[in-house]
């Protein structure tokens, strides 16, 4: 491991396969946030699962998972973005590969969880007695080789991590009622993303979304159902006839494919098809662009764990109208100008959305609140603590 006193600090950092991904996105704001006294080097972590039915493949991947522990053992310290489907966990025992790397790896070891690790769901084997018996030595094998027995899951290896960072308290708790020590576990809530100066004027956008003499409310992000965007669509009809909702953000894959063409049957249902806008996927400077010309950012989600969407609402300064979730709870508590609305009736947040556009008082006040929050919850905060945290875990390992 070499000096630990040195600078910068070495320090490699796992991030997502995909893109374009939350996560992916996430990753790069933090790494700019860090300052010269930190090097950072990046791994893109797999996303495909290799499951226990397919030994040589799942083989293969722990052996990925262990060199990846031995490349990490040179540096520092190691940062994780943890969410379960990069360490081939879903919630079947015996293919958790995280297990690997926490009890290989060789330095410091920093997690930022994103999601929860799924509970064990996993039946007893079926089949006829020699297919059981199959199944069985199968899941010992990989019990044993990926050191993630039932007893192992789903708190120890976090646990032997130096540092946790999460951004709900929900989440903080659950990592705590799993075994993490309460002293290792870092709340802070979801940093607001930096806006990139915008691609296009106020009245570009207008003409390419057709926008002129409309107000904007917008959602942002993927058309995962747990985002809600379908109440949104339901919100319009409760709204008044010169607001649209725009929707910001393209499509990962067939699912996404299906659920966009669900939102569009269902305003075409409601008579709103006009005032439901659909741009694709935006560069950042877009983004920012459309951004700028909402008057509101709506965040209906049914189930939230930190939301890299409504920290891009904050960053251009809109009011935000979020369902009453912990996540958003915990921003509006810090300080963000959040509106929370109870859910799950569409015409309470039809309600919600209306009174916010009706009284440019409210407007002014939830933007003050916005700018106050983001000048001390950008990335560049979140990498000064890490950066301490891991300084502090080298300086525990050094026997300084």
């Amino acid at each position: 491991m070499g000096d630990r006193r040195q600078l910068p600090m070495r320090l490699l950092a796992t991030t997502s396969g995909l893109s374009p991904c939350g996560i992916a996105d996430y990753h790069n704001a933090l790494v700019a946030g860090f300052g010269p006294g930190v090097a950072v080097s990046t791994v893109r972590m797999p996303t495909d699962f290799a499951p226990r039915s397919q030994p040589m493949r799942l083989l293969a991947r722990r052996a990925w998972v262990s060199r990846l522990a031995r490349q990490a053992s040179r540096y520092d310290t190691v940062l994780v973005q943890y969410h379960p489907r990069y360490w081939n966990h879903a919630g079947r025992r015996g293919e958790d590969l995280f297990p690997v790397f926490v009890d290989a790896v060789r330095c410091p070891v920093l997690v930022i969880v994103h999601e929860p690790t799924d509970p064990i769901r996993e039946g007893p084997p079926g089949g006829n007695r020699v297919a059981r018996v199959f199944k069985q030595l199968n899941l010992r094998l990989f019990e044993f080789l990926n050191r993630c027995s039932p007893s192992r899951l789903p708190g120890t290896a976090l646990a032997g991590c130096a540092a946790v960072f999460v951004h709900t308290l929900e989440l903080r708790d659950w990592l705590v009622g799993v075994g993490v020590p309460e002293g290792r576990v870092k709340f802070r809530p979801h940093p607001v993303f930096p806006l990139a100066p915008p691609a296009w004027s106020a009245d570009e956008v207008d003409r390419r979304f057709g926008l002129a003499g409309r107000r904007v409310a917008v959602v942002v992000g993927f058309p995962d159902p747990r985002k809600g965007f379908d109440l949104a669509v339901r919100a319009l009809s409760g709204l008044s006839a010169d607001v649209v909702l725009v929707w910001a953000g393209g499509l990962r894959g067939e699912p996404d494919a299906r659920e966009a063409s669900t939102l569009d049957q269902l305003a075409r249902e409601l008579g709103v098809a006009g005032r439901f806008i659909r741009t694709g996927f935006l560069a950042e400077p877009e983004l920012s662009a459309v951004l700028l010309r909402a008057e509101v950012g709506l965040a209906p989600f049914r189930h939230a764990s930190g939301s890299g969407s409504v920290s891009r609402l904050l960053a251009a300064g809109l009011s935000v109208v979020a369902t009453d979730l912990p996540p958003f709870r915990d921003m509006r508590d810090a300080g963000a100008g959040v509106v929370l609305w109870p859910g799950p009736a569409p015409e309470g947040l039809a309600a919600a959305v209306q009174e916010v556009l009706s009284d440019p008082t409210i407007r002014k006040g939830l933007r003050a609140a916005n700018a106050r929050f983001a000048s001390t919850h950008g990335f560049a905060a979140l990498a000064t603590e890490i950066a301490l945290a891991a300084s502090a875990a080298d300086r525990v390992v050094a026997g300084l």
